[in-house]
């Protein structure tokens, strides 16, 4: 490798739209810096941070420097303290980021991104090869909209002086292939995100509004034109594409010129189509300040949440609109900027239409560069505005500087940053004036209101549901028959014996009766990723191949939508059991926990709790007090026991009354005296604690030494011992009512019928193509000999004719209660007698004795 002279540049230089990881670093940066100054600690970026980091190593670095994701997060941390302590050191004190001749990074990505985010030059040297890490991975890798959003809002605040964003309007999705030819010419693609209204027109149109919101306040407030352009616009799909691009490296023109040759290109060649003067075609940020405030109101996830929020009233009174417009104005007149200060109070009420009546002034904080000069409590400037309590003199959990700069915290409103509905309500709970409690009970129904509408849908299409479900019900047929057969089956169901079976010629086989399925727990099991953080050598996974992680795949979103609509199929009684891999490692985990939980559906985890706190703290806020996780110790892999310990508890104490954690721990001889340890603490907290056999290559469960097996005994979990039962009968057409009340559902979308998948008899479709999914109505023969699946035992899904759970049944002494043949002495001879649930019948006189 050639290696050149050092030399200092600033760090921005390196962020490119091939190396968007950056921007990531940087914006989890930024996030550590701004918590440091709140009470509340936000953890949007850490969460996006800590995903990204998951799905391009599994949190391990090649070179073993960092094994898992804490020591990637502890990591980071202390190189944001060396940094904004130090500086970034010159070399030989520091090692200088390798870069290529064309700027692509070879090393030193979180260097990189903490000196951004302290605005620091660093000290590079040159190489030859660097690597990508550009948009396309987020999009293949399962990142969300909000996700991207993200990353291109923070591209956009590096790089504001080189960026542009377009806005493809809808009628030109089916050209927009062209579309990026012409833009190709001029610039660089950063990314695109298409913004979905779905058929919230309300919402959908106020976007337009703010979009144009400073041509509407040089044309006097006028909104018509805008209006009418939505109008047109609802013909299609209520959605449009924001496309964030950048300048080429050695163009001669201004990015505003380049913006403006596209733009007037693009117009003329689809003019035929869509004439200009209709203006449907496209829209693009004219100037850096433009550029940066569509930013803010397209590439804002809060943005446009709150955007979206504004679906129950007209629009607002025009008093509070024309306070708004005039503000920017009367800041100027009093040396303040309009883009440092953010309104509070009454005003946020009015913005979303949750008050329509607003006689008020309007309340805002400022930028705390600026409460030298005002002071740090209220000031009354006039008639219609004033200054709100600082949070410094109010004691807030989130200080004005990053409500008013982390979009996080606060929406735009007519060109006006306004603060969170929840901010507002924190403020007005503490106060005590009769009007804050009004305002109180008003965002307490407005929230509610929203609940129901977000709920609506889901509402209709599980009445619908269920309706289907109850007309198509088979009717239960009772069986009502007489002799022998009847008194069999008063004793229990026929044992699987071929014998026996052939002896009553099949016709110990009856119809279920539908009682019996109140003793199961309908179940799927759904593996959302194949990818795991850890490598364990006794893995259950038959999909794990840990000397070959990029084979492993994670569920795309095509398989997570038909999931969805599988859920539908079945019904919100079944149990979900998510599983993988490890799958938090899923970028979309969270996402996917929620859906499931809004349908109605228990949510089961199954991980290796090696993730911090903060984000099962998520699942936990999504799950709807409905959740069961699983959490297996795999004691090899980690690093700090006790602190592994101390975040299960701080995850018992989170959970509500309806939810549960429990750990599990495969047993193995050298770690026993540490199992024991961690039991003990567990229990302290009444938290379950599980052992687990260990499963050697042929599938048969692993014995201990003495001491250990006697101090299992009354510990081991059922599952143990189901196993162990499950395997002392032959399973093979045996009644199941796997394919009917439990599946499993691979990451490719494929339903199988149980864990073991024999694709020849147990695949019934595919969740993408959803119509054509057939699903068992009722218990059907097993096609394996021997159950290797621990849900249909567990959850007593084995039956024969009346429905007994096969595994907890001695077959051989129940045999003989039902079947058995006898040589008796009577009347000094001796016969052969067959008895038959009771019957006894002599069928031959052997001799006399």
């Amino acid at each position: 490798m050639v290696e050149y002279m050092e030399i200092k540049i600033d760090a921005k230089s390196l962020v490119n739209p091939k190396r968007l990881d950056l921007v990531v670093k940087y914006l989890y940066a930024k996030e550590i810096l701004e918590n440091e100054i709140n009470t509340y600690q936000q953890d949007i970026y850490k969460d996006l941070y800590i995903r990204h980091i998951a799905m391009r190593t599994m949190g391990e670095e090649p070179d073993k420097s960092k094994q898992n994701i804490d020591e990637y997060l502890t990591s980071f941390r202390k190189l944001i303290d060396s940094i904004r302590q130090n500086g970034f050191m010159p070399p030989p004190q520091c090692a200088s980021v390798p870069i290529t001749q064309d700027g692509l990074l070879a090393d030193g990505s979180h260097r990189i991104g903490a000196s951004v985010a302290l605005n620091q030059d660093i000290y590079v040297k040159e190489v030859e090869q660097g690597y990508t890490w550009d948009f396309d991975w987020f999009c293949h890798n399962g990142f969300n909209t909000e996700d991207k959003q993200r990353i291109l809002k923070g591209f956009v605040d590096i790089h504001s002086k080189k960026c542009v964003i377009f806005v493809v309007w809808n009628p030109l999705f089916a050209y927009l292939g062209n579309v990026k030819a012409i833009l190709d010419r001029y610039f660089d693609m950063v990314g695109e995100v298409e913004l979905d209204f779905e058929d919230n027109y309300i919402a959908f149109a106020n976007s337009l509004l703010e979009i144009y919101e400073r041509n509407i306040a040089q044309s006097n407030g006028d909104e018509s034109g805008i209006l009418a352009k939505a109008h047109l616009l609802s013909a299609h799909h209520l959605s449009y594409k924001v496309i964030v691009l950048t300048s080429k490296a050695h163009s001669d023109k201004s990015i505003e010129e380049l913006s403006k040759l596209a733009k007037g290109e693009i117009r003329n060649v689809f003019n035929h189509l869509l004439p200009k003067e209709i203006f449907c075609t496209i829209h693009s940020s004219d100037s850096e300040s433009e550029c940066v405030y569509l930013a803010n109101i397209l590439l804002s996830p809060n943005n446009i949440r709150h955007l979206k929020m504004k679906i129950l009233t007209d629009d607002v009174r025009s008093n509070l609109v024309s306070k708004i417009r005039n503000l920017p104005f009367f800041l100027h007149t009093r040396g303040i900027d309009s883009d440092e200060i953010c309104v509070i109070g009454s005003g946020v009420l009015a913005a979303l239409g949750i008050s329509k009546d607003f006689s008020s002034d309007i309340d805002f904080i400022i930028n705390h560069k600026y409460r030298e000069k005002f002071g740090w409590g209220s000031v009354h400037l006039s008639d219609d505005y004033e200054i709100g309590v600082s949070s410094k003199q109010a004691n807030g959990p989130i200080h004005d500087n990053v409500i008013i700069h982390n979009d996080n915290y606060h929406f735009w409103f007519k060109g006006i940053k306004f603060a969170n509905l929840d901010i507002i309500k924190d403020r007005k709970s503490a106060k005590t004036r009769s009007k804050d409690s009004i305002y109180l009970r008003q965002i307490e129904l407005f929230e509610k209101m929203m609940g129901h509408i977000n709920q609506q849908k889901i509402l209709a299409e599980r009445i619908e549901f269920e309706k289907a479900r109850r007309l198509n019900a088979s009717q239960i047929t009772k069986i009502n028959k007489k002799g022998i057969f009847n008194r069999i089956r008063s004793i229990l169901p026929p044992p699987p014996l071929t014998s026996l079976k052939s002896l009553f010629d099949n016709r110990w086989k009856i119809s279920p009766y539908k009682k019996h399925l109140n003793n199961t727990r309908p179940f799927i099991e759904f593996t959302i990723t194949e990818k795991c953080n850890y490598k364990c050598s006794y893995c259950s996974q038959w999909i794990h191949d840990k000397n070959n992680p990029k084979s492993l795949y994670n569920a795309s979103d095509e398989v997570i939508d038909g999931f969805m609509r599988f859920l539908e199929k079945v019904g919100r009684e079944f149990e979900v059991n998510l599983i993988g891999g490890e799958p938090f490692v899923h970028p979309k985990f969270i996402e996917i926990a929620k859906r499931i939980s809004d349908k109605g559906n228990k949510v089961i985890v199954y991980t290796n709790m090696a993730f911090p706190v903060s984000m099962f703290r998520k699942l936990i806020e999504v799950t709807n007090d409905n959740l069961l996780i699983h959490g297996a110790l795999h004691i090899a892999q980690i690093k700090d026991l006790d602190k592994n310990i101390d975040n299960i508890i701080e995850i018992h104490k989170l959970l509500g009354k309806n939810s549960k954690i429990e750990i599990v721990s495969v047993v193995e001889e050298e770690i026993f005296e540490t199992l024991k340890y961690v039991e003990k603490r567990l229990k302290a907290h009444h938290i379950d604690f599980i052992f687990i056999r260990k499963n050697n290559k042929n599938g048969q469960s692993s014995t201990y030494s003495q001491e250990i097996e006697s101090y299992m005994k009354p510990r081991e979990h059922q599952y143990n011992r189901d196993m162990a039962d499950s395997k002392k009968i032959n399973t093979k057409k045996v009644l199941c009512y796997a394919g009917c009340r439990l599946f499993h559902v691979l990451v490719d979308g494929s339903i199988t019928r149980c864990w073991t998948y024999q694709s020849k008899f147990w695949t019934f479709g595919n969740v993408k193509d959803i119509e054509n999914v057939r699903i068992l109505k009722g218990a059907k023969p097993c096609y394996s000999s021997q159950c290797f699946c621990q849900h249909p035992t567990a959850r007593k899904m084995y039956f024969t004719s009346r429905l007994a759970p096969c595994h907890r049944i001695n077959w051989t002494r129940q045999a003989e209660r039902v079947f058995s043949v006898k040589n008796e002495i009577s009347n000094g001879k001796k016969r052969k007698v067959i008895n038959i649930a009771g019957l006894k019948i002599k069928i031959k006189t052997l001799k006399k004795t």
